[in-house]
């Protein structure tokens, strides 16, 4: 999933607080596992969410040169449909009602 899609999801906010969100408190999760939207990979991480990219058999597009590949999107976006109807606590995330994380719209992204 995108950042942005994780916000659509959650019905609150958009992908630079879901992005902040993650920054704070994303050690906990499967970090790897949320990309921009065209399916770059976090920088500074590339390597490492690589690595896990291909344990997991994610699809990956190669890039040229020895530069980190991209997440094939149109392959490996996750639509949540088997999540469906459960509840989330949005203010368990970081995210009050408004979608706002926390240090409100003076992000640094």
């Amino acid at each position: 999933m995108s950042y942005g899609d994780i916000a659509d999801y959650l019905g609150a906010g958009g992908p630079r607080q879901v992005g902040r969100v993650m920054a704070l408190w994303g050690g906990g999760v499967a970090w790897w596992r949320v990309v921009h939207a065209d399916g770059s990979l976090l920088a500074g991480h590339e390597r490492e969410a690589a690595a896990r990219y291909a344990g997991e058999g994610t699809p990956v597009r190669a890039a040229a040169g020895g530069r980190p590949g991209r997440v094939d999107m149109r392959r490996a976006r996750w639509d949540g449909a088997d999540c469906r109807g459960r509840v989330l606590d949005v203010g368990a995330i970081g995210l009050d009602s408004a979608g706002t994380a926390p240090g409100g719209s003076s992000l640094p992204y």
